[in-house]
C-alpha cells in the first residue's frame, strides 16, 4: 500500500483495528529503520507492506525486486499525471500479478 506520508499513521490505526492478524512491515523512517525492516521484506515475513511514495521511489532497486500480488495507491488521482516521478517509477520498475488499485477516498 502506497500513501503519502500524512496518511500513513492511519492506516496503520486501521490495519490494525481492522486486520489485526495481518503481518504489516511499516516501510518509513531513517536509513537504520529501513535497513530492519529490509530484512523482513527479504525474508517474505509480512503479508502488507505499508509505505509512502518517496520510498518507492527512492528505495526502488530493493523494493521493484519483489513480484507484489496487489498495489494499492492511496490518493490514486496522482497516477492521472502519467508523466509524474510516481507514475512512470510504478509503471517502468514495478510490476504486480493484477494491475495496481487507485484508492481515492470521498467525503
Amino acid at each position: 500500500v502506497i500513501v503519502p506520508p500524512s496518511t500513513m499513521p492511519t492506516w496503520i490505526s486501521e490495519l490494525e483495528k481492522g486486520a489485526p492478524s495481518v503481518r504489516v512491515v511499516s516501510y518509513k523512517g531513517t536509513p537504520a529503520q529501513r535497513k530492519n525492516a529490509q530484512a523482513e521484506i527479504r525474508q517474505g515475513n509480512f503479508q502488507v507492506l505499508l509505505t509512502t511514495y518517496e520510498y518507492i521511489i527512492k528505495d526502488r532497486p530493493l523494493l521493484s525486486k519483489i513480484k507484489w500480488l496487489h498495489m494499492i495507491i492511496d490518493e490514486g488521482h496522482r497516477m492521472k499525471n502519467t508523466q509524474s516521478r510516481l507514475s512512470l517509477t510504478l509503471t517502468q520498475h514495478y510490476s504486480s500479478r493484477y494491475p495496481p488499485t487507485l484508492y481515492i477516498e470521498h467525503d
